[in-house]
C-alpha cells in the first residue's frame, strides 16, 4: 500500500506492506531543482490553481495582486485570459501544460493550492505559498506549513470566495529572509527519488 504523504501514515490490522512517508512521493522526471537564487527583489512570480484551477484561483488572486508593487511580471496558469492580463500590464497568461515546467524554472516565488502541484514546487526548492481550496488538501496544508516549507496564506470558503492573507503576501514579496528562509527549509525535504524507490520496493516484493 503506498501512502504518498508529508507525514507518516499507519494502517490498523492489515499484513500488507505500507509505504508512507516523503521519500515514497512520485514525482514527474521533467521536475528539476532550481537554480539557488533567492533575490533581493523579485523578479517572477508564478501562480496555478493546480492542474486545472477548478476553484479559480488564478483569477482571484489576480485581483488581489493587481496593481501591488514588489515583483517585475506574474506569470499565471489560467483559461480567464482576458479577464487577468486586463488587470496589469505585467499579467501574463499561459495554459496549463508544458509551459509551467519553463515557467517555474526561472520563478522567484510561486503562490498555488496545497495539492500535489505544491510539492513539485517544494521539490524545485522555490519559496512557495500555498492556499486550501478543498478537504482532500487539509493535511498537505498542515504539514507543510508546519514544516515551513511553505507559507500558508488563506483558503477557499464558498462560492468563488476565498479569505486571503495579503499581508502575509506582500511581506514574501518584500522580505528577502522570508523567502530565504522558506528555499532553506525547502532544500532536500523532496529528493526526486520517491519514484525510484516505490518501483524497488515492488521488485523486491516479487523477488
Amino acid at each position: 500500500i503506498i501512502h504518498p504523504g508529508i507525514d507518516f501514515f499507519t494502517l490498523e490490522q492489515t499484513n500488507a506492506k505500507l509505504l508512507t512517508g516523503r521519500d515514497y512521493i512520485p514525482l514527474r522526471k521533467s521536475i528539476l531543482k532550481s537554480e539557488p537564487r533567492v533575490q533581493s527583489k523579485v523578479s517572477k512570480i508564478v501562480v496555478f490553481g493546480g492542474g486545472n484551477d477548478k476553484y479559480n484561483f488564478a483569477p482571484f488572486m489576480a485581483k488581489g495582486l493587481a496593481n501591488k508593487q514588489g515583483f517585475s511580471t506574474i506569470v499565471f496558469f489560467s483559461r480567464s485570459v482576458k479577464e487577468i492580463e486586463s488587470l496589469d500590464s505585467r499579467f501574463d497568461v499561459k495554459p496549463f501544460g508544458p509551459a509551467l515546467d519553463t515557467e517555474l524554472e526561472s520563478a522567484d516565488l510561486v503562490f498555488t493550492t496545497a495539492s500535489t502541484s505544491s510539492l513539485e514546487v517544494i521539490a524545485r526548492e522555490i519559496p512557495l505559498g500555498i492556499c486550501c481550496v478543498a478537504d482532500n488538501q487539509i493535511s498537505y496544508y498542515e504539514a507543510l506549513t508546519k514544516y515551513e516549507v511553505a507559507t500558508g496564506i488563506g483558503k477557499y470558503l464558498h462560492s468563488r470566495y476565498y479569505d486571503i492573507n495579503w499581508d502575509l503576501i506582500n511581506q514574501l514579496m518584500i522580505d528577502v529572509s522570508f523567502r530565504q528562509k522558506l528555499q532553506k527549509n525547502s532544500k532536500g525535504f523532496l529528493d526526486l527519488s520517491g519514484s525510484q524507490r516505490i518501483l524497488d520496493e515492488i521488485l523486491n516484493c516479487l523477488q
